[in-house]
């Protein structure tokens, strides 16, 4: 029940603001909290130079709600953020699965490429009511955040996952629901929307979470076409199991933590790419907390590094 809690939805800060120190925004992903992080952010912050160099942001969000909604919702909060503290430091976003998508929209300069694979005409000449047009233009039509100077992906389900197409993912499907603040623009997406490309599926409800991590998902599948936006160099650290593939079905052996596989983690022209021997939650193994701390030390030698 995402509405619900729909007004938790925060950017706060963990410590007073700085600003003389570089913000690192974290985004945590489906059905976690601002909590996932205390691991990595106690370890960072035992880090003399890191403490003194780097302030601690949280994005808070309930994750029943697809996540291209809840990226508009942060943009909005970014740029709220952006007229309370003018002239803050340039931000490092980490992002952990879900989150990571989110992300993923931050560095993204969309076009009308998104909007395209869901409707024949442009926003004005399409048929929507006019809140619903306002809703899913911030939605799918969105420019990469130009105070965004570093990111750093971990386990993200950036290509989706199979777990949203299978048992584990209906069970959610059905137990999340849909965001009911959001049916009126849903219904008109369905009533309106084309068969995506892949498959030549219909919507026929209201996405949800689960929907959207869907690997055929047409804002996924859309997304991934697109460059990132240039000068943000972006990190990228997965989990592997170590389990491999179904071999009674015949599967080659997948690089997996269990949800993510690296196929759906990686995308190409990352500054750095390391796989460590973790589930899902690598951002709370140790090898990727040093990963991140290295990234950031790193960054201070310079941004572009």
């Amino acid at each position: 029940h995402p509405t619900e809690f729909a007004a938790s939805t925060r950017l706060a800060r963990l410590q007073p603001y700085d600003p003389n120190k570089i913000p690192i925004l974290v985004i945590h992903g489906l059905g976690d909290s601002q909590a996932t992080w205390a691991p990595m952010i106690e370890a960072l912050r035992s880090d003399a130079t890191i403490r003194q160099n780097y302030q601690i942001w949280f994005f808070s969000y309930p994750t029943g709600y697809p996540y291209p909604f809840m990226a508009a919702v942060l943009r909005k909060k970014m740029d709220e953020i952006n007229a309370y503290y003018p002239g803050h430091k340039p931000l490092v976003v980490i992002g952990h699965s879900m989150g990571g998508n989110i992300t993923r929209t931050l560095i993204t300069d969309s076009g009308m490429e998104i909007w395209n694979s869901f409707f024949d005409t442009p926003p004005e000449k399409t048929p929507l009511s006019p809140g619903t047009r306002k809703l899913l233009g911030n939605v799918l039509i969105f420019r990469h955040r130009p105070e965004i100077s570093r990111v750093i992906f971990l386990s993200a389900s950036l290509g989706g996952s199979k777990v949203a197409t299978g048992l584990i993912g209906k069970v959610g499907n059905k137990l999340i629901g849909g965001p009911s603040d959001l049916q009126q623009a849903g219904s008109e997406l369905v009533r309106l929307s084309k068969p995506r490309e892949t498959d030549g599926k219909i919507l026929d409800k209201t996405p949800n979470s689960i929907d959207v991590l869907d690997p055929n998902n047409r804002f996924i599948t859309t997304i991934n076409k697109l460059p990132v936006a240039g000068g943000i160099p972006w990190h990228s650290i997965m989990g592997d199991r170590g389990k491999g593939g179904n071999l009674r079905r015949g599967e080659k052996p997948e690089s997996s933590d269990g949800i993510v596989p690296y196929w759906s983690a990686h995308i190409p022209g990352a500054r750095s790419e390391l796989v460590v021997p973790s589930g899902h939650w690598s951002n709370q193994h140790p090898a990727a907390i040093a990963e991140v701390r290295r990234i950031l030390l790193e960054h201070l030698r310079g941004p572009g590094r």
